[in-house]
């Protein structure tokens, strides 16, 4: 494979997980983290939304992206703790 890129996803306030600092200080501590890093940028797609987008609306958001953005059929791949996957098999 050919990796183009990364992209750092924060989740919306909505998202509402025990302990998580809004969404403005998260995005700012995930800019200063890559500041200096050539290939993973941050998209704030997810963070500036109001309500929890379901992981799947995500992605298809990146993977739309990614198409338009290099001109072709791009194959995205997800990276996440252990805690999103374990939200897999919660239904709603």
């Amino acid at each position: 494979y050919e990796i183009l890129a990364g992209i750092a996803s924060p989740v919306s306030d909505g998202y509402k997980k025990k302990d998580l600092i809004e969404s403005k200080h998260r995005c700012e501590m995930v800019r200063l983290a890559l500041k200096n890093n050539n290939w993973v940028k941050m998209n704030t797609f997810e963070a500036d939304k109001p309500n929890w987008m379901p992981t799947l609306e995500v992605l298809n958001y990146y993977k739309n992206y990614l198409d338009q953005l290099h001109g072709r059929d791009m194959r995205l791949m997800l990276l996440c703790g252990g805690d999103l996957v374990e939200t897999f098999n919660i239904p709603g």
